[in-house]
């Protein structure tokens, strides 16, 4: 390196400047000296590389990094001496055709001094080469990797999946981009690319310092540009060549005389600087790797490089004076020289754990502190201040002393007090810590309880409201606090009901405690085991479990009757949290996961796809129960525990699997997880004010103005509220014109100070009491900032809320109001408005850059490859018992014992061995005299066994060393899964990165992004990475403090909270931490940041907040009850006081008093959701009924509140027989939880009446649940009536606010007064409405047409007889006349032939004489008025739908009888109304005509479904089938577990119970799992093909249903003949024989164990099945059926003769086959067309009865099709339906004369035509064109 003494900066070099050398190299060449580099044992890796490995090693504190280093070079070598890279063929030819010849062989020196000498401009040719350079290797390194995948298989079929593998060429690589006119900004980074050396050392030089500063210059600039080449360019840097150029900047420094130091930090440190903290290299996910590189690089050994490098700049002379010529950067000088250094070093500290410790760091940092002071109080450094302090704050963690900094003592407090001693947290406890997961530092403590959790009995540690009492103090506290308190009330009630379990577990006899009104609701499921461990890319690690079956699925022997049971318990969904738990108290929790099969695909991809839902899995069968789960911690621990679960348990160790209904891990883990790493960084802005160090500290506390507000000269400008006009609002105290705000803006006096007062404060406050616009004065904020965001650079404004309601009606407002670049975060929006601004979907659209690409195709192949080697190493653990795998395990590790058992025969062991499977059997088994005629009797040790001859071992040790094999065996299995599965972690990790970056740029784009409070604390980590400055969270008064906390962001410089602390709290579930009980007083979790700020619990810091006065929701009469109460500044606005009075009603609010007591309480339901009052139920329902009567209200403008679950059910339950019910999500999710939506199936239905249209819906909610919501008419159920005057719920001011301030036109409280007297604020509510006359024991209704009636009601029944039809009971004076032909609805008063409008008295109502309605004579010729509208005259109509032939009328119309037959397909077309084609159904006259059209449409449908879903699954019978059989005699089984022989296999009862015993069999269940995949789908055909679910079946068993309640209704008898039960019977023969085709395999298979295991085989069930199916087949005359049906009958004899010892049994069942057989024999003579290849399969069971010991038989593929192929012919989609006189259906292409040569294909009846169809056999159906499935 040349003198840096010397002036660098030569004339020449500024005058002519010119590209920097370059080598141009063939790729040969280039790969040929990475091979020598990587193959030469002398060649060390490059200094720069080892320092920064060797840097990195001690920062992570490995034990010995020159091993580490080593490791690392032989795995370069590796790579690089890969075969693979060397270049193929066709690469020869491609590098021959894309370049020209150049000089590539020739030194590299001489080479680099030729490029020195000329200096060339690079030309076409010169990109061309790099550019295929730089493709050349991604293509090596991509086919490295693509070979590496695909080793384990390679001839199997495509899949979607695998393309993005195997056909890298359809990638747009980089190379690929570049190949034709690159961009200028592709030019300039090419050139600045040329200077990077590359990683031969023998090519580098280093720069002059004036081309060095050009160097970073440009980097800056193209790091500045797009984010492509961003990434490409700092992953440059972060290589050796790009290394050596920083240190080059890094080492010089110190050696730059001090005349050129202010020069070199200008033009080359800072350059330097800002690159690499540039804002997006800081965020971005995908260049964390190479930026780490840096960082660890700068920091160099010890930290030695960053100290005297960071040590010089900080001793430059101050920022003004080193403004270059040229540079004038003013007042913010010092700005933007010191801001890159603090940010790198901030970053450098970050990624070097070992800064943390090192004391030379510390004074560094210290000093730098010191030389920022001397500044004075500079605005412009209040970034470099603020991460100064961050930097302090760290290391402080780190160093302070426990004594004085973390842990302090309780100081004494002025004010007498009385303390209880409190045990502290972890080791501070006198006592030691409570468990494993109790700890001082919140850091440590795992989310999820741990086993010794679960089973302690001591208290856990929960930190008051008083900072005093904390065991740290200041922010450490705060954090820690809000950890413990929100984790005791979410995870702790999960801790508590584990405990429960296992204690049960522990002592199932004893006396179970009764369930407190706290404990959570559970489900628990009993005798787990644990079948199958997969892992998959779209999933995870997860593994399936079996369980005993509830009990009332237990008596349910019906598949679709078991489906239906858990789809109505709503038990096991997906994402439901569980927890698995043994009675040792270990507990491993999970949730419930999809069940997706693996799959190998070509190339040995595994591709995840969905094989069945959930709810199939569970009711599959009839005793045990099936679901997948996951781990909720995706770790190396929880692999552990699984495996360990995996190996088995002892006989007397006892599992239960326990449910957490409707809690979701996401509500809780994402924000606990958010606190720990907001412990560990301690970034949270506002700190001194959220959580002072003294705890002391109280007062009114000022806030000062937001800090990037603070620039000189900044002011808002507010033009986009005040209509254009200029308005300038000022931070720095300069006065503003208020009455011009208010005069040009929509603002009132208190919004307009409240916006005020929230741009001017970086922490601000708005207090909006109910009504008076929170939101409309939010909007305009925030319209504010986006119109000053670029000005004051805030990024984007990221608005929160609680709800995911509330942050869709914002997200709203600002799209309707103007605001573009909105994003939502979440997929919970109901707003279709959002669908296409959500996250998910921007990101889908956004293309990736070229380093994204390359890094997605190498993480997607390492992710496959990692799973494809973890699924092999779980299949090997499956196998570790297997006979191969114990042989191979031998050969590696005890070759002595192999060879004893698996070698050649000598003197000493003679054996003979016909099988290897036999080979360990038969020595297990031995235990045999030695030689010498001695037994081995004494035990010895393991370690004196390995030493001794197998043959010289008693039975004993012979097991027990068996059993030692498999124990190692399995444990190295285990390791690898282990190994396999954290690096798959590392891989996954690596991959999301990308999405995160995509995500990043989605956002950075965005003016403003929507989230929830909970979206936050799961996306915090992308969150993190922008530069946003501004916060808005509305609801803030509903959001616990621990939320709230996670959602000020590092970044965050203004923060705005809107709320109100006077209305609900937050939502908590533990009572004992609840404000409003005396015990949880203490800790208050349910108080909200917001209330905590604005009205302090106890002396603490004040903050000044802004209340908005004038509500514009409430009539005054309403808003007076919380005015008095609440809000004595409260006004009304102008617009209210206009509000009309409520229809049907005498007066708008009124408090009906009641003396009626509530129902008691269920105690079998845990807390209150019990709560209900009948009466309250009826009188609810009959006053809405009665206010949606009066014809005035739309949907949403009637609301319904009750404060209990129990309640609300029953409403729902009430009212959705007459209206349509809308529960918020809230309120489902509330009641799921509860179990109450599993109660309301219970509930007995209210007998359905038509729904009106008037209101097309109503709002039934919870108090809690419609905050934030109005409704111009609101009924409140108070539901509490007891003798103990408890109001429950509705006892606080909070709620009851709520509850009283949503109503806008009218509200109604119906309730006992004299429970809630006892409340303060409900006495004052009585005493107003006492005042006004509108409190009673009567509710007054108005009828509009006798104002003057007085209609009083005081129950439920007193609206229908003194208020009916929402009237009254008096006549009306004026008769209406009803149009419409007796027997019809009768139509509204909008179709009155008098009074109707002019549109509906225009109507043509007859259109062959072109009548209208005013013209008809409605006495002689009525009408009919279907739903649609469109009215008819009956006579038009009766023609129109052909009522003559389906009926016998009368001259006058009138029906006499009926005329058609009711046989099946013996309607025509389905008619529809002739004007707009709707259905005419509902109408009394024609429905029959049309229903009947119906039922023969879906019966059409449902066959031709039928037939097409049957024609694949027999194909894939066919096909499995074969392949069973012909894989029998190459399959080997394993051994019998020792203790396992003894045992006795059971095949009996149901096909479903013996299936499952062969499931306990992991060989058979992975051999059988295609069969049994296809058994699953056969299953489930027959289900939707059974009797029941006929649509004629179905309409049978409604009118027998709605019959049923009718004393004089006959009993009806169902014609069965009717139904069309062959696809029924298609189904029920599949499923048999596939059943038949698993048993036998499986029995043949366990005939050839050694030693065989006794197997009990008793099929007379199957067999009973078997004549059931005979006989159905029979009464259907189902030939083919039949047939099929004796052969299943000789086939089960077969299989149990071949395993009964009992000659009288078997000889009979022998008798049984014959018989059967013989009649399928005579059967298919008399039916050859309809049994066509039946008689091979006669042949092939009669094989199975020859040879009963091989149990084979002949799989009659081909006879099969034949079958297939026939069935085809019976059903066409465009044929002409017929039906045989047995009511069998088919269908004939084109000419029916077909007919004549083939009768029936179903039972071959006899055809004759003879001009038309008309003959006994065969009648013609109607043309049917079919269409769809069956829904």
């Amino acid at each position: 390196m040349e003198s840096l003494e010397e002036n660098p900066w030569s004339d020449e070099d500024r005058v002519s400047h010119k590209p920097p050398p370059r080598c141009v190299h063939h790729s040969r060449e280039a790969l040929k000296s990475l091979r020598h580099l990587a193959g030469s044992s002398s060649q060390a890796p490059n200094s720069l590389l080892r320092e920064s490995f060797v840097a990195q090693a001690e920062t992570l504190k490995l034990v010995d990094p020159k091993r580490n280093l080593a490791k690392f070079v032989h795995s370069r070598k590796e790579s690089l001496s890969n075969p693979v890279l060397r270049p193929t063929a066709s690469e020869k030819i491609s590098t021959a055709s894309s370049r020209q010849p150049s000089n590539a062989h020739h030194d590299v020196k001489a080479t680099n001094k030729e490029n020195q000498a000329n200096t060339p401009r690079a030309s076409e040719e010169t990109r061309q080469e790099r550019s295929f350079s730089y493709a050349s290797v991604t293509m090596l390194q991509t086919t490295q990797v693509r070979e590496k995948v695909s080793k384990t298989t390679s001839n199997s079929s495509r899949s979607p999946a695998t393309l993005e593998t195997t056909a890298p060429t359809n990638k747009v690589f980089p190379s690929q981009a570049r190949a034709h006119d690159p961009s200028p900004l592709e030019e300039q980074f090419f050139r600045w690319r040329r200077d990077v050396p590359r990683d031969n050392a023998m090519a580098y030089k280093p720069l002059s310092r004036y081309l060095l500063g050009q160097f970073f210059q440009q980097g800056l600039a193209l790091v500045r540009s797009e984010h492509d080449t961003m990434q490409r360019v700092i992953t440059l840097l972060a290589q050796e060549g790009g290394l050596r150029r920083i240190d080059e900047v890094v080492s010089a420094i110190p050696s730059v005389s001090i005349s050129f130091q202010k020069k070199f930090f200008t033009e080359v440190v800072l350059p330097f600087l800002q690159t690499v903290s540039h804002e997006r290299v800081l965020a971005s996910a995908v260049l964390e790797a190479p930026l780490t590189k840096i960082m660890q690089f700068v920091y160099g050994p010890n930290g030695h490089r960053a100290i005297e490098f960071f040590t010089i700049i900080f001793a430059l002379p101050k920022p003004s004076a080193l403004d270059p010529p040229g540079l004038d950067l003013g007042d913010a000088a010092a700005a933007v020289l010191y801001e890159p250094s603090i940010l790198v070093l901030s970053k450098i500290i970050d990624l070097n754990g070992g800064a943390l410790i090192n004391e030379e760091i510390h004074q560094l940092v210290e000093s730098i502190c010191k030389k920022i002071n001397e500044t004075g109080d500079d605005l412009t450094l209040l970034t470099v201040r603020k991460y100064l302090q961050r930097i302090r704050r760290r290391l402080d963690r780190v160093t302070s002393n426990d004594s004085d900094k973390r842990h302090h003592k309780i100081s004494p407090s002025p004010a007498p007090k009385f303390h209880i001693a409190e045990e502290r947290p972890g080791k501070l406890s006198d006592q030691g810590p409570r468990h494993d997961n109790d700890s001082e530092n919140i850091c440590d403590i795992k989310i999820m309880p741990t086993s010794q959790e679960i089973q302690s009995e001591r208290e856990e540690y929960l930190p008051t409201r008083d900072p005093s009492t904390w065991h740290l103090r200041g922010l450490p506290g705060l954090l820690d606090r809000h950890f413990r308190l929100l984790r005791e009330d979410t995870v702790g009630q999960l801790r508590d009901a584990v405990s429960a379990e296992f204690k049960r577990m522990q002592n199932p006899e004893a006396a179970q405690p009764r369930a407190s009104k706290q404990m959570l609701r559970t489900i628990t499921y009993h005798n787990v085991r644990y079948m199958q461990l997969l892992c998959d890319r779209r999933g995870g690690l997860r593994f399936v479990i079996q369980f005993d079956q509830p009990a009332p699925i237990k008596l349910l022997s019906s598949n679709a009757k078991r489906k239906d049971w858990w789809q109505a318990a709503r038990r096991l969904q997906r994402d439901v949290l569980v927890c698995l738990i043994d009675s040792d108290g270990s507990a491993i929790f999970c949730y419930v996961s999809g069940l997706y099969r693996t799959q190998p695909q070509r190339g040995g991809l595994i591709h995840s796809r969905a094989f069945e839902e959930n709810i199939g899995e569970l009711s599959r069968d009839q005793d045990f129960g099936y679901v997948t789960l996951s781990p909720v911690q995706q770790d190396a621990e929880s692999l552990k525990e699984i495996l360990a679960r995996f190996r088995g348990s002892p006989i007397y160790k006892m599992e239960s699997l326990v449910e957490f209904p409707g809690v979701l891990l996401p509500s809780f883990q994402s924000t606990l997880v958010a606190l720990q790493d907001m412990a560990k960084t301690l970034e949270l802005p506002f700190a001194d004010v959220l959580a002072p160090e003294s705890v002391e500290a109280s007062g009114n506390q000022w806030i000062d103005p937001p800090s990037y507000s603070l620039k000189k000269k900044f002011k808002f400008n507010l033009r986009s509220i005040t209509e254009g006009e200029r308005l300038m609002l000022p931070t720095d105290g300069s006065p503003f014109d208020f009455e011009k705000l208010r005069d040009h803006s929509s603002l009132d006096d208190a919004q307009a100070t409240a916006l005020v007062d929230a741009l001017t404060r970086s922490l601000a406050l708005i207090q909006g009491p109910p009504g008076t616009g929170k939101s409309y004065t939010g909007v305009a904020i925030i319209k504010v900032l986006l119109d000053n965001r670029a000005k004051a650079k805030l990024g984007p404004v990221i608005c929160v809320c609680y709800t995911n309601h509330a942050l869709d009606q914002l997200l709203n407002q600002l799209i309707e109001s103007g605001v573009e670049n909105v994003v939502r975060i979440g997929s919970q929006s109901k707003s279709s408005v959002l669908d296409s601004v959500n996250l998910r979907a921007i990101a889908e659209k956004m293309s990736r850059t070229r380093t994204e690409n390359k890094q997605k195709f190498t993480t997607t192949s390492a992710l496959l490859s990692d799973i494809s080697e973890l699924n092999q190493c779980i299949e090997d653990l499956s196998k570790v018992q297997h006979w191969a795998t114990i042989k191979d395990f031998l050969s590696s590790t005890y070759p002595k014992h192999h060879d004893d058992l698996f070698g050649e025969n000598d003197n000493e062991w003679q054996t003979v061995r016909s099988h290897p499977n036999q080979i360990i059997s038969t020595w297990l088994d031995g235990g045999i005299p030695n030689q010498t005629g001695i037994f081995t009797s004494t035990f010895r040790s393991l370690e004196d066994l390995r030493a001794v001859k197998l043959h010289l071992m008693s039975k004993p040790e012979r097991q027990s060393l068996l059993s030692a094999w498999i124990s190692e065996i399995r444990e190295d299995v285990e390791a690898r899964i282990q190994d396999a599965y954290a690096t798959y972690l590392e891989d996954k990790e690596e991959h999301d990165k990308i999405m995160t970056d995509i995500n990043l740029r989605c956002l950075q784009n965005a003016h403003i992004i929507g989230v929830t409070s909970t979206g936050l604390a799961k996306n915090l980590d992308l969150l993190r990475r922008l530069s946003s400055k501004v916060i808005i969270c509305e609801e803030a008064g509903e959001v616990l403090e621990a939320h709230t906390l996670t959602t000020l962001l590092p970044s965050i410089e203004h923060a705005i909270l809107i709320g109100d602390h006077q209305q609900l709290r937050p939502k908590i579930d533990n009572w004992e931490l609840n404000s409003e009980n005396p015990r949880g007083e203490q800790y208050s979790l349910d108080m909200s940041l917001f209330e905590r700020l604005v009205n302090p619990p106890m002396p603490s810091i004040q903050l000044p907040f802004s209340s908005l006065e004038v509500q514009r929701r409430m009539h005054p009469s309403i808003s007076r009850l919380i005015r008095q109460n609440l809000y004595p500044h409260l006004k009304d606005s102008g617009a209210v006081q206009n509000y009309p009075a409520v229809a049907g009603m005498k007066k708008r609010l009124f408090w009906f008093h009641h003396q009626q007591l509530e129902a008691p309480q269920d105690p079998t339901r845990l807390g209150s959701a019990s709560h209900y009052n009948q009466f309250e139920l009826d009188f609810t329902a009959a006053l809405v009924s009665h206010l949606v009567r009066q014809g005035i209200y739309e949907e949403g403008d009637i609301a319904i509140l009750t404060p209990y679950l129990g309640q609300l059910m029953r409403l729902r339950k009430k009212l959705s027989t007459s209206h349509e019910i809308v529960i918020g999500e809230r309120d489902a999710e509330e009641l799921e939880q509860a179990g109450l939506d599993e109660m309301d199936e219970r509930i007995p239905q209210e007998k359905p009446i038509q729904k009106t249209t008037l209101l097309k819906a109503l709002r039934v909610s919870t108090v809690d649940n419609f905050q934030g919501e109005e409704a111009k008419v609101v009924v409140i159920s108070l539901v509490r009536s007891n003798k103990q005057q408890q109001c429950g719920f509705l006892r606080t001011p909070n709620r009851i606010n709520v509850l009283l301030s949503r109503a806008k036109h009218g509200m109604y409280i119906i309730g006992n007064a004299d429970t809630s007297y006892k409340v303060q604020m409900w006495a004052n509510v009585v005493k107003m409405l006492e005042q006004t006359g509108n409190f009673g024991e009567h509710l007054e209704l108005f009828c509009p047409r006798h104002p003057r009636s007085v209609i009083r009601v005081a129950k439920a029944e007193d609206f229908h007889s003194k208020a009916p039809e929402g009237g009254c009971d008096q006549p009306c004076g004026k008769r209406l006349k009803c149009p419409t032909v007796c027997g019809e609805q009768c139509p509204n008063g909008r179709y009155c032939q008098t009074c109707a409008p002019d549109e509906v008295r225009e109507l043509v109502v007859d259109p062959w004489a072109f009548q209208k309605y005013k013209d008809v004579d409605l006495d002689r010729n009525p009408v009919v008025v279907p739903g649609c509208g469109h009215v008819q005259t009956v006579e038009s109509l009766d023609v129109f739908m052909e009522m003559t032939s389906y009926y016998n009328l009368e001259n006058d119309g009138k029906v006499v009888q009926l005329k058609s037959s009711s046989q099946p397909f013996s309607s025509g077309e389905m008619k529809v109304c002739p004007i707009c084609s709707a259905s005419l159904r509902d109408s009394a006259r024609y429905g029959r005509i049309v229903r009947r059209a119906i039922l023969d449409t879906s019966t059409r449908k449902l066959l031709l479904w039928a037939y097409k879903t049957y024609h694949p699954l027999a194909q894939q019978m066919d096909a499995v089938e074969q392949d069973l059989v012909t894989s029998r005699e190459l399959f080997v089984p394993d051994s019998t577990p020792p203790h396992l022989r003894l045992q006795e296999v059971r095949i009996e009862g149901s096909r479903s119970k013996y299936l499952e015993t062969i499931r306990t069999f992991s060989i058979y269940r992975n051999r059988h799992a295609s069969i049994l995949a296809l058994r699953n789908g056969i299953n489930l055909f027959s289900h939707k093909i059974r009797e029941e679910e006929q649509p004629f079946i179905r309409l049978f068993e409604l009118v027998r249903e709605r019959n049923s309640s009718d004393d004089t209704a006959k009993a009806e008898v169902r014609d069965t003949s009717i139904v069309q039960t062959r696809g029924h019977l298609l189904a029920f023969s599949l499923l048999i024989r596939c059943d038949l085709a698993i048993l036998t395999d499986f029995l043949a298979l366990k005939r050839r164990e050694v030693p065989q295991q006794k197997i009990h085989v008793d099929l007379s069930m199957d067999r009973k099945e078997c004549q059931e199916f005979i006989s159905l087949a029979g009464a259907r005359e189902q030939p083919l059926h039949v047939v099929e049906g004796h052969v299943y009958m000789a086939w089960y004899a077969a299989l149990e003769v071949a395993f009964t010892a009992d000659s009288q049994k078997g000889s009979d069942l022998l008798d049984q086959a014959d018989y059967h057989l013989s009649y399928a024999q005579a059967t298919t003579e008399v039916y050859p067309d309809q049994t066509e290849g039946m008689q091979r399969v006669i042949e092939g069971v009669k094989k199975l009865l020859d040879d009963r010991k091989k149990l084979e038989y002949y799989v009659c593929a081909t006879e099969r099709q034949i079958l297939l192929a026939s069935l085809a012919t019976e059903f066409s989609t465009t044929g002409k339906w017929y039906t045989c006189t047995r009511g069998h259906p088919f269908t004939i292409e084109g000419d029916a004369s077909k007919l004549r040569e083939s009768g029936c294909p179903q039972c071959s009846g006899k055809v004759i035509m003879q001009g038309r169809m008309h003959d006994d056999n065969v009648s013609q159906t109607a043309d049917f064109a079919a269409g769809g499935v069956l829904r």
